[in-house]
Formats: structure tokens, sequence, C-alpha cells
């Protein structure tokens, strides 16, 4: 049983290590886009990212080979999720969450529109509107400007 400090804990260390990312992928022979909403985290200390997933109780800890081109490239390990278990995850860790706060209500927006039922064609024009706005509110959603004018993906002002 996670406490609320195990709850805080993960979910401030999504805030700095985390993403929030909705994909849209074109589908042959369907009338309209497929849309996935996945989260992540990367980093090459694997205790940190299984204790995360232990946490959240959701998604598998992977590695991630670095190509070992350079002499000094470590491996790296991701924990990823995706649609009703990053949803599930979003929910948990949303009260505690400062930088990814935005994403996540965002992120929390799919769950109502992947779950809208679809005439047998696929999905309706209006909810396939919906989701890229979505996809589209999320990406900016990740961009702040800095005082020198240049932008980046950081913090939410």
């Amino acid at each position: 049983m996670n406490t609320l400090a195990d709850i805080a804990w993960a979910a401030g260390l999504f805030d700095g290590e985390g993403c929030v990312f909705m994909s849209r992928q074109k589908r042959l022979n369907r009338p309209s886009d497929g849309y996935a909403l996945k989260l992540s985290m990367s980093m090459v200390h694997k205790p940190t990212l299984q204790e995360f997933a232990k946490v959240v109780q959701r998604g598998a800890v992977v590695v991630h080979r670095s190509g070992r081109s350079r002499v000094n490239r470590r491996d790296s390990w991701q924990w990823a999720v995706y649609n009703a278990k990053a949803i599930e995850v979003l929910k948990l860790l949303l009260p505690y969450l400062r930088t990814k706060h935005e994403e996540a209500l965002l992120g929390l927006r799919f769950e109502g529109l992947a779950k809208t039922s679809y005439p047998k064609g696929g999905r309706t024009e209006a909810v396939a509107e919906q989701l890229e706005s979505l996809r589209q509110a999320l990406r900016r959603a990740k961009r702040y400007e800095w005082p020198h004018g240049s932008t980046t993906r950081t913090l939410a002002p």
C-alpha cells in the first residue's frame, strides 16, 4: 500500500523527468487517424524507475540500448504506459503535480474522447477534430518562452 508520501515522491519525479505525449498515426483503409496517449520516463538509474513503477502500479521498466558507437555511452532505462493505464497514472499523480499539471489535465481529456462510441465507419469527424485539437494543445503546453526569446520544451508558465 502506497503512502501519500510515496505518491507525492512519484509525482515529483514525473514532474522533473516524465513526459505526457499524444501521438497521431495515419491508418490505411480507415477514414480517420489513430491517437494514443503515452506517459514515459527515461533515466540511467534503473532502481529509481523500478520504484516509480512500483508506486504507480502500472507499466514496466525496459532497457534502451545506447548504440555503443561512443565509448562513454551508457544504457538507459525507460518506463511507459499507454491510453487507459496512462489515464490511471495521471489520476493518481494529478493532485501532486506542479510543472506537468496542465499537461496532465490535457491528457485526462483524452479519456472522454477515447471512450466516445464510433459508428461502424470509424470515429466522427467532430471527434477526430477534437482529438487533433487536444494533441496540439498538449504540444503547446510543453513550450515556454525564455526571457531571451528562445523557445524550448520545459516548464509551462
